[in-house]
């Protein structure tokens, strides 16, 4: 009996579970359901029919080492194949769905020899089978016994699985140990140009499969532990920095309020001494200084409009053009907390922006909608100095960096958190940022 179709149908299939620990609780795309359908579907039956062309390949080639060589390839090709399938159906970037992909592989592999070991306990127990009822009924139990066992003690715990997917260390490493895997799959199938012994390599490749795909699991994931929480400790550095903030930002308003009962005060005494006609001026310019908070659009979000009353008496103070169109039951979505801190520090980095512009050219404009299943912002100021960027983000221009840049790098830990897009650049004296979330 030809092993091979079956055998890239049962590993397609761990596969696909391995992979799937990482990716369920991943944004997922539009008609989601359908989607995971045809690849639960697809997929295997795809990688079946490869089986079978790999088995008339086989049988055209002469050369062991080429035969072997060629087995790989095609479970190579079969695991590559893996990456687009995930980006059918899951909102990730390409490095998430390799990272996924590799993470699955490495589960697989570790299943697969927890299965190779119990399978040996049984032959030396005596214990004789049918090839497809231990290859289907036992092999497939047994590892899919121990993927369950990896998903409840290594990844059900978190929220959602840390993927540093910025981390290049991650992307190496985890690569390195797919290359090496493959690599002695092929010693295990033929050793070094000469045969050995096969229970010999055996124990030795499953001996490292069983260690080096663990420890590339645990860096996986370690690291991106690690990565997180300097994410978190940022987000409380962000917390002290957008606190002083808003400190800086009452005071401008109390600032103003003071100015507006000083004129208020004028306002009362002319009243009281004027006549007729300059007294419908005084109390035209007392409804027009309330005109200035009635003015302001409702968006229907409470966070993002107490947002706009703090920031705008100190736009208006200098000269900034702010103007904006929010949905804002679109942003019920997101945490309050999360809500203030996006947009504040969008707003407060615009801000500060546009104090370094000359004041016919301060201008600040928000678009937030809702197209479908996303959240889209898109933000434009004028900046006439083109920023420098780091890593995405423009570095600050402040002579302290390690006290300050904190707003951007917040907002794309919130952005990542919620398993979105940020883009920011800058064109032709314009900066720009873009944002899309997807919303549950």
């Amino acid at each position: 009996m030809n092993t091979i179709p079956l055998s890239s149908l049962l590993y397609v299939v761990t596969l696909i579970a391995g992979e799937y620990m990482f990716l369920y609780r991943m944004p997922r795309r539009e008609h989601f359901m359908p989607r995971l359908l045809v690849y639960f579907l697809a997929y295997p039956a795809a990688c079946y029919g490869l089986g079978w062309f790999a088995v008339f390949v086989n049988g055209a080639i002469t050369s062991d080492l080429v035969r072997n060589l060629f087995q790989i390839a095609y479970f190579a090709v079969i695991f590559f194949l893996s990456v687009p399938a995930v980006l059918f159906c899951w909102r990730v970037s390409v490095r998430e769905a390799v990272f996924c992909c590799i993470a699955g592989y490495s589960v697989e592999h570790i299943s697969n020899v927890f299965a190779t070991v119990l399978m040996f306990v049984f032959s030396q127990a005596g214990v004789t089978m049918p090839t497809a009822v231990r290859m289907v009924a036992i092999s497939l139990v047994l590892k899919f016994a121990v993927i369950v066992a990896m998903f409840l003690l290594f990844v059900r715990r978190s929220e959602r699985p840390d993927m540093p997917t910025s981390d290049n260390r991650v992307m190496a490493v985890s690569a390195i140990n797919l290359i090496i895997c493959m690599v002695l799959n092929i010693m295990k199938m033929y050793g070094m140009g000469e045969p050995v012994n096969s229970f010999t390599t055996s124990i030795i490749c499953s001996a490292y499969a069983l260690f080096g795909c663990s420890l590339c699991l645990w860096l996986q994931l370690g690291w991106g532990r690690e990565n997180r929480l300097k994410e978190d400790n940022l987000a409380l550095e962000q917390l002290l920095a957008q606190e002083a903030k808003k400190n800086e930002l009452s005071r401008s308003t109390i600032d103003m309020i003071n100015i507006k009962c000083h004129d208020l005060k004028y306002s009362l005494r002319r009243l009281e001494s004027g006549s007729r006609e300059e007294n419908r001026e005084v109390i035209k310019s007392i409804y027009d200084s309330f005109a200035i908070y009635d003015s302001l659009v409702k968006t229907g979000s409470e966070v993002f409009d107490l947002l706009i009353m703090n920031v705008w008496p100190m736009c208006r103070a200098n000269g900034i053009s702010f103007t904006y169109i929010v949905d804002g039951a679109a942003l019920s979505g997101l945490r309050t907390a999360d809500v203030s801190s996006l947009f504040g520090n969008l707003i407060d980095n615009a801000v500060e922006a546009e104090m370094r512009e000359e004041r016919d050219r301060r201008m600040i404009s928000l678009n937030v909608r809702r197209e479908r299943s996303m959240l889209v912002v898109h933000m434009h100021n004028y900046c006439s100095v083109q920023p420098e960027f780091s890593d995405g983000l423009p570095v600050t221009t402040k002579a302290d960096r390690r006290y300050h840049g904190f707003g951007v790098r917040s907002v794309r830990y919130l952005v990542r958190k919620y398993g979105g897009e940020l883009r920011m650049t800058w064109s032709d004296g314009m900066f720009e940022t873009d944002i899309v979330l997807p919303l549950p």
